[in-house]
């Protein structure tokens, strides 16, 4: 699990272990990357690792949580499908990186898990079970869309959710407008 930064410095530290690990990523998998590693790349003590994260795959879990809010932030701003797709499109080299360590099915369990379905006695409730249906949809045809190459556009993929769900693309524009 990670810690949530209270402080501009503890959230620039943790930064810098996110970053680090990234870089390397790019040149090797997580299974190959210990913490003391790590460690060594950013110049920090592992003592300094275990106040922010308790394993290496919290490190990842926190890149990951970050950005699928953000992704569903913008799509709660602009509720055109094909503009969340455009999101994950330009967060490519993150997908990449998850499929090369066979970790795509990750990104679902995140979202799932990074979803707010309110109050433990909401939580079974038919709207956050609707919810979490969507999110688990939406981001199984993300990962099948990076795993195909991204072929299709975002607006292709717009409507290809909207016909999934039956969705009429007017009544989002009708119900926007007001």
């Amino acid at each position: 699990m990670y810690k949530i930064c209270k402080t501009p410095k503890s959230e620039a530290r943790q930064i810098e272990f996110q970053e680090t690990l990234l870089k390397m990523l790019k040149k090797q998998k997580l299974k190959d990357i210990t913490i003391v590693s790590l460690c060594q790349e950013v110049g920090i003590s592992r003592k300094t690792f275990y106040q922010y994260f308790d394993t290496i795959e919290d490190v990842l879990y926190v890149i990951l949580d970050t950005e699928i809010r953000n992704g569903f932030l913008r799509l709660e701003l602009n509720p055109e499908i094909g503009d969340f797709f455009s999101f994950w499109q330009d967060r490519k080299w993150l997908l990449d990186i998850l499929a090369k360590n066979g970790m795509s099915q990750m990104l679902v369990d995140r979202a799932y898990s990074t979803a707010n379905f309110g109050k433990e006695e909401e939580m079974y409730t038919i709207r956050n079970m609707k919810n979490a249906g969507w999110i688990s949809a939406i981001i199984t045809v993300l990962v099948l869309w990076h795993h195909g190459g991204m072929r299709q556009t975002p607006e292709e993929m717009q409507e290809l959710v909207y016909t999934m769900f039956h969705v009429n693309k007017d009544i989002l524009t009708k119900n926007r407008e007001k």
